[in-house]
């Protein structure tokens, strides 16, 4: 699943790293800086949020995340912003963004959703939520508020943001830097806006402009979609569709109509192997399954598919450093 670089660009031209520190930064990433810095490059998924998570090491402070989708102006967005800002109406454009989102971003799922009164702009992140996971919805929900008041030219002061999730430490930062009611701990994170604020025209409407972004983002949706797939993008793609199964090398490389000795040769021509590869996947989704508080050591192990108790034991020790009762002993404390 490729991704592209934009924003990583934007985030390090933030942190106003010079060419030593960038350097550190991508050091042991897997990431040349001709990758990064190419105007039109595109990352895998995991190698963002790897980078992403080393960037969040420099910057650890709360509101960060705030503060930088405040300074990513729609135009950043490529033509899914020229795209959105120059419909004619905020409704148009909010449909604009959900339905192109994922050539620019592969983090978060958008929905719409209205119940005749109201809108719901829900997003889902595709990561487990952890400190990477909450700035990316931090990032995304303040440039989100950056779009929508370019376009209407001022805040939505009828609408409101739901966040699931519990007010975090930084809470009071929300109230500061939203221009509208924010509840915390609802059963999604969404923006939601009366119906009747989607007619809202906008200041930057230009039907050609859009026509012309929007054939843009039709042709990137279509380079992507054909784009050819590194072999260890390609093995997490399977992986994720099937949770729950501890798939063999021999049984991935028959699913991808290659032979293992292929399978093998060409995850070395891309540095990777498959026993990491397959080892991050399950760290992966124990991370997301270890969200919900009434999993035990048993069930976590069986959700993750393995049968052999004493293998999952020794795999949740190399993951986590603690061992699964104290993880859990931690967790619930």
């Amino acid at each position: 699943m490729l991704v592209a670089t934009t924003y990583l660009r934007l985030l390090l031209k933030t942190l106003s790293l010079n060419e030593a520190d960038q350097a550190a930064l991508l050091s042991g990433s897997g990431i040349a800086p001709d990758e990064l810095f190419s105007l039109n490059s595109h990352l895998p998924l995991d190698g963002h949020l790897d980078l992403l998570r080393k960037i969040m090491e420099l910057r650890p402070e709360p509101g960060f995340a705030l503060r930088v989708g405040q300074q990513l102006h729609i135009a950043t967005h490529g033509p899914i912003g020229v795209a959105a800002y120059t419909s004619s109406t905020l409704g148009e454009a909010l449909s604009t963004i959900a339905r192109f989102y994922s050539i620019r971003g592969q983090f978060i799922d958008i929905g719409l959703h209205s119940d005749g009164e109201f809108l719901s702009f829900s997003l889902r992140l595709r990561s487990a939520f952890d400190d990477t996971g909450l700035f990316l919805i931090e990032a995304f929900l303040a440039s989100a508020q950056t779009g929508i008041e370019f376009i209407t030219g001022g805040p939505l002061r009828e609408a409101r943001l739901e966040i699931g999730y519990p007010a975090p430490a930084h809470a009071a930062l929300y109230h500061e830097h939203f221009r509208m009611p924010v509840r915390f701990g609802c059963a999604e994170t969404a923006l939601v806006l009366p119906i009747r604020l989607l007619q809202t025209p906008s200041l930057h409407a230009d039907p050609v402009a859009k026509l012309q972004a929007e054939q843009q983002c039709e042709q990137q949706f279509q380079d992507l979609q054909q784009a050819p797939s590194a072999i260890s993008t390609r093995i997490v793609t399977l992986l994720r569709a099937n949770p729950g199964r501890l798939w063999t090398l021999p049984e991935v490389a028959e699913a991808l109509n290659l032979s293992a000795r292929t399978l093998m040769r060409r995850l070395k021509e891309e540095g990777q192997t498959y026993q990491a590869l397959h080892d991050a996947e399950l760290h992966r989704q124990a991370r997301i399954h270890l969200q919900d508080a009434r999993h035990t050591g048993e069930s976590l192990a069986l959700a993750l598919g393995y049968s052999d108790p004493s293998g999952f034991r020794r795999a949740f020790q190399r993951w986590f450093g603690m061992s699964v009762r104290e993880y859990l002993d931690r967790q619930r404390r």
